[in-house]
């Protein structure tokens, strides 16, 4: 069974330069080809889509008014959505029980209408870019049926630079983002 096909959600803890975000829900899709061994790891290629829903605080409460717009509504959340192509390694611990590793490089784009907060300069149309980005993660499956298994993902490491927009007063956002995700799922082996 070559190929890897997994869902999984989770909670993820997010630091954007020098601003931390609040604990937010993330989901990913992720599917691998097996395309050898190297000694006891089987090795595959394959890609990656990972959806988080940031979220921040204005933390220095300044007012968020923005001609013609005026008063901001909802500027401390944003969908951060990233794809990645990936390669994985994974070992067989137990028949039952494998364990593996995957990075990659992509890129993430944000989607969101109004932004501000201790994240971005105050704005009602959004316009952040697109950005690389790279992940690197681990992965345990539990096989429950010849083609079902129950996947954890204990640690999902995200990392790129500062979408644009972001500020740099009074709290500086324009480091680096790197988000952790814990998560857990499920999927199939074909």
């Amino acid at each position: 069974r070559p190929l890897a096909l997994r869902g999984v959600i989770g909670l993820q803890v997010a630091r954007y330069g020098d601003v931390g975000g609040s604990p937010a829900p993330a989901i990913a899709a992720l599917g691998t080809y097996r395309i050898g061994t190297a000694g006891s790891a089987r090795i595959g290629l394959g890609a990656m889509m990972h959806v988080t829903f940031d979220s921040w605080r204005n933390s220095t409460n300044q007012q968020e008014v923005v001609p013609p717009c005026g008063q901001l509504s909802s500027q401390n959340d944003g969908v951060a959505i990233s794809a990645y192509g990936v390669a994985s390694a994974s070992w067989l611990l137990h028949p039952e029980v494998s364990a593996g590793a995957i990075a990659g490089l992509g890129l993430a784009g944000y989607s969101a209408g109004q932004l501000g907060g201790d994240l971005f300069k105050p704005t009602c149309s959004a316009h952040t870019g697109i950005l690389p980005a790279v992940v690197a993660g681990a992965e345990v499956d539990w096989r429950l049926t010849p083609g079902f298994r129950l996947a954890l993902f204990p640690l999902l490491l995200h990392l790129q630079p500062a979408f644009d927009g972001t500020r740099v007063t009074p709290r500086d956002a324009t480091g680096v983002w790197l988000r952790a995700t814990i998560g857990i799922g499920g999927g199939f082996d074909l």
